[in-house]
């Protein structure tokens, strides 16, 4: 038996998802750890291009069931539905992958995204070792610090007990979506007391572990006291050690570019690409269009416009001027390391309260989908620009995170802590 604990991955989601835990894989199999990465067979192909051991829970074509339902992207109840439904159906599948593999050896460690409902079932069910790793502030349930979350009014002047009276209500929303199918798997096993208030069931009581640093979101007083933070997942599917040809003599011919991203899993995105080239025609910039779905580009590109499926941000985003985008956590922590300003259409879930967190820095500016008309986000990109500040501060974030390290930090937590 090997003297290290195995390691399995459990992600539940988009790339922004996956990714870091990919980097965390790499990080602990560099350290001499079994890791295998078990999530949607849609990522099958990146696991095997980067040689992380590879089990499906999912199928891909569950991915593009999920993926393409327009709800996914409207914020509140419909996207919730879209998100917890799909995390949902897979439960059982975690769980029993779990159970086969802690029979194996019952020293395996389970690090889990927080949709990973099986990892937290099994946690309770056999006394798994168990790691959430929370990317986005925006997840926690907080009356001291509360996220900007969409349909949530909840300005700081307001008293804590009403705060904490909006908490329960909109938990209780959350609630009626996810816990009656969740419950009813745990009774299945043999787990009968019902689980309340998955907001905040599903962190790991043990250890979780927030890929996210001080400067973005301090840790308030009223989350959990199992939280630590470690720093921005900072891995993007880099293979090689440049741009492709392509990618560097669009580069070369002009100006710096803005870079326009719907989001990585955003089927819908048509309208928002069309506006974009009405945009970098006003502003007189050039412009990169990044989607895998090049249905939705605009057909007969100018010369200063192009398209690319895929372009490793981490390598395309310091040759650029801004980053037109949906606010997801991943994409922004490349941004915040290239040193670049954000405008951020927020859509759903975390983007809002990742939108109003850059806001306060002074990074950038956010917009609702409805205000995404080329005049509108001619004169925010025009502003951002012009400001010295803006550009000041973006630099700022680099100097700042050229000292960090969030998943080798996030590496150290798991072994001080699951390894014994």
């Amino acid at each position: 038996m090997s003297q290290k604990p195995p390691i399995l991955l459990m992600p539940q989601g988009s790339a922004g998802d996956v990714h870091p835990f990919v980097g965390i894989g790499l990080e602990l199999q560099r350290r001499g750890y079994a890791v295998t990465l078990a999530t949607n067979g849609y990522f099958q192909g990146l696991a095997k291009q980067v040689g992380l051991p590879f089990i499906e829970v999912g199928t891909a074509e569950q991915f593009d069931e999920a993926t393409n339902d327009p709800n996914l992207w409207k914020p509140g109840i419909p996207g919730t539905r879209v998100v917890f439904g799909m995390s949902v159906k897979v439960l059982p599948q975690q769980f029993e992958l779990i159970s086969k593999q802690y029979a194996q050896d019952n020293r395996l460690i389970v690090v889990a995204g927080p949709l990973a409902f099986g990892a937290r079932v099994a946690a309770e069910k056999l006394d798994v070792k168990h790691v959430t790793v929370q990317l986005a502030p925006a997840v926690f349930i907080s009356s001291d610090k509360p996220p900007r979350l969409p349909g949530l009014f909840m300005p700081t002047w307001l008293p804590r007990w009403v705060k904490q009276l909006i908490w329960n209500i909109a938990s209780a929303v959350v609630d009626r979506i996810a816990c009656p199918p969740i419950n009813a798997y745990r009774r299945e096993i043999g787990l009968d007391k019902p689980m309340k208030r998955v907001l905040a069931w599903w962190n790991s009581p043990l250890l979780t572990i927030c890929m996210f640093p001080q400067w973005f979101a301090s840790v308030p007083a009223d989350w959990p006291a199992s939280v630590k933070l470690s720093g921005f997942g900072l891995y993007d599917e880099k293979l090689d050690e440049q741009l492709s040809d392509d990618v560097k003599m669009f580069l070369d011919k002009g100006d710096k570019p803005i870079v326009f991203t719907p989001g990585s899993a955003n089927k819908h995105g048509r309208a928002f690409f069309q506006e974009s080239l009405k945009v970098c025609k006003m502003t007189g910039r050039r412009g990169i269009f990044l989607s895998r779905y090049s249905e939705h580009i605009p057909k007969n590109l100018p010369v200063t416009v192009k398209h690319f499926a895929y372009v490793p941000l981490s390598q395309l985003l310091p040759h650029c001027a801004a980053l037109v985008y949906h606010g997801g956590i991943g994409t922004l922590s490349q941004a915040c390391k290239a040193g670049i300003p954000h405008l951020v259409v927020k859509l759903a879930h975390d983007q809002y309260d990742n939108a109003q967190r850059l806001e306060k820095l002074g990074m950038g500016r956010s917009c609702k989908p409805s205000e995404y008309k080329a005049p509108y986000i001619a004169r925010l990109l025009t502003a951002l620009f012009a400001s010295s500040q803006t550009q000041q501060i973006c630099q700022q974030i680099v100097g700042k995170m050229a000292c960090e390290d969030g998943i080798g930090r996030t590496c150290d937590l798991i072994e001080k802590w699951g390894v014994k």
